[in-house]
């Protein structure tokens, strides 16, 4: 059972469905953040999900639609949002080379989805999944070896991934009074 860090909270059932069942899904190392804000251009966007797993980042869309168009278009605006986390994390921890080499995929989660739209969904962007197959899909791309290029292994990539969660809580706290401190295990 992965570790649920409540930055903000759930606007809708299908993010609520969402957050339950990566939570009882994903191993008990992953961390799942969300409702967070991040700054892009000068524009605050809120990030449904991130999932912190061990050799990757996961920004994850939530969509409840059948719709396959909405889904690509979210997915379209998710990449840009992944782009403004990797320099936030950079500009965060210039100390810690490891970081510009960290991989954070952009993915649209849907909740609502049969067979024919997902199948629809993703013909055009192997980064849409579902219920069904997230769980499947975030393990394939975890167990990429070549995600942190180079990175130690050990007590180095512990504090890599404590410093991430530590500037996803800390860029999107906009919504909260505090930020909490999250403990990430040693992986």
């Amino acid at each position: 059972m992965a570790k649920v860090v409540s930055v903000g909270e759930p606007v809708n059932e299908s993010e609520r469905l969402a957050i339950d069942f990566l939570r009882d899904h994903l191993p008990k190392r992953w961390r799942i953040f969300h409702n967070f804000m991040i700054q892009r251009d000068g524009t605050l966007f809120e990030v449904d999900i991130a999932i912190l797993a061990p050799n990757v980042v996961y920004l994850v869309d939530i969509k409840g639609t059948r719709n396959a168009k909405k889904s690509t278009a979210a997915l379209r605006k998710l990449c840009q949002h992944a782009r403004a986390i990797i320099k936030n994390l950079i500009d965060s921890n210039p100390d810690i080379p490891a970081v510009r080499r960290l991989r954070v995929y952009a993915v649209v989660l849907l909740t609502a989805c049969s067979s024919v739209a997902f199948a629809r969904a993703r013909a055009n962007s192997q980064n849409i999944t579902n219920l069904e197959h997230c769980v499947g899909y975030f393990y394939a791309r975890n167990c990429v070896k070549k995600a942190v290029r180079g990175g130690q292994r050990g007590a180095g990539t512990a504090a890599l991934y404590q410093r991430v969660a530590d500037t996803i809580v800390k860029h999107g706290a906009n919504r909260m009074q505090r930020s909490p401190r999250v403990q990430m295990p040693a992986v």
